[in-house]
């Protein structure tokens, strides 16, 4: 049946209720089972939250977006829009960072919020095939096709230019 409070409760031992309709404060002490709870409003964990592998955290009222482990690897998948990576704290950076071959982590790439520019802290490597490609039309590329590299100006005029007093520019062939 159904249970009408007016005043505080105090139960110890264990209660079954086939609907339990509670409007205030819950305080809960110990390790609580709940299954399928909707919540309504502001959530606040004083701790951590835990999820097991393929357990995912879905946004969005058509669950458009998720994070997840897999036991392996994490994701991020989003299945509507573009996905933003927004940093809004002024003049700060981010980055990207990864294993640095020797069991710590360092950074591969920096978009840097104080300077408006990327930094690539690592050597980079485009794929046999594929174009380096400059400008809003690629007008300038470079690519390696596995066997050649080419250079191509495809606007105005290719300038090479040596800022250094002294200095040599030099085409080498062996």
């Amino acid at each position: 049946g159904d249970i009408h409070v007016g005043a505080g409760v105090s139960a110890v031992g264990v209660g079954t209720f086939g609907s339990l309709d509670i409007s205030g404060d819950i305080d809960v002490d110990g390790h609580t089972n709940l299954d399928n709870v909707s919540i309504a409003g502001v959530t606040t964990f004083a701790s951590h939250a835990h999820f097991g592998d393929n357990d995912k955290i879905f946004l969005g009222t058509g669950n458009d977006f998720s994070i997840y482990h897999n036991g392996t690897d994490t994701y991020l998948d989003n299945a509507t829009g573009h996905l933003v990576l927004r940093n809004q704290a002024n003049d700060k950076d981010i980055v990207l960072q990864t294993d640095d071959g020797s069991g710590g982590t360092t950074d591969y790439l920096r978009l840097v919020g104080g300077y408006t520019r990327m930094l690539a802290s690592q050597h980079i490597r485009i794929a046999d095939t594929k174009q380096l490609q400059l400008g809003d039309d690629s007008d300038f590329q470079a690519n390696f096709n596995g066997n050649h590299t080419f250079v191509t100006n495809n606007t105005g005029i290719l300038y090479l230019t040596q800022n250094v007093d002294d200095g040599v520019i030099r085409i080498r062939n062996d």
